[in-house]
């Protein structure tokens, strides 16, 4: 508007972040880490040598894993997801070891299972680095299917 006593009148400063420059798209990155590979029942554990190094906190991350075979053989409540998580990438910490102590009271982790899948989401990231757990606690070796997204 013109410059006068009854108009208001809007200034934008020069030196602000140019808005146009900011990217508004999201970037998803999904990566499997198992594809039909056996891992073995009665509590057999896989930690996949997949590791993931992040420049910066991702809003969440979701880790999924299914039997694979076809058959329904085992059902998601048997298949435990474990984030192994670092900061320094040398020592690993298991966050649902943690979930586990602290009663399920992690906020920022949620374990769902349905049929034959397992779902673990985690919110609002601080650590660096991350690996993957995958424990069959069926009887016998099953295939798995496993991805990671962020």
């Amino acid at each position: 508007g013109v410059k006068g006593a009854n108009t208001q009148r809007v200034v934008i400063a020069t030196d602000d972040v140019n808005l146009s420059q900011i990217s508004s798209a999201q970037t998803l990155t999904t990566t499997q880490l198992h594809n039909g590979t056996s891992i073995s029942g009665s509590g057999g554990a896989d930690t996949h040598s997949t590791l993931f190094t992040f420049t910066s906190n991702p809003k969440s991350i979701t880790i999924f894993a299914t039997d694979s075979s076809g058959a329904g053989s085992i059902s998601g409540d048997q298949i435990a997801i474990s984030p192994m998580v670092s900061m320094d990438n040398s020592t690993f910490f298991d966050l649902r070891t943690a979930l586990a102590v602290g009663g399920g009271a992690i906020n920022q982790m949620t374990i769902s299972s349905m049929l034959r899948e397992s779902i673990v989401v985690i919110e609002n990231c601080r650590f660096k680095f991350l690996k993957v757990k995958i424990t069959n606690n069926a009887g016998g070796a099953i295939n798995f299917d496993s991805f990671v997204c962020f």
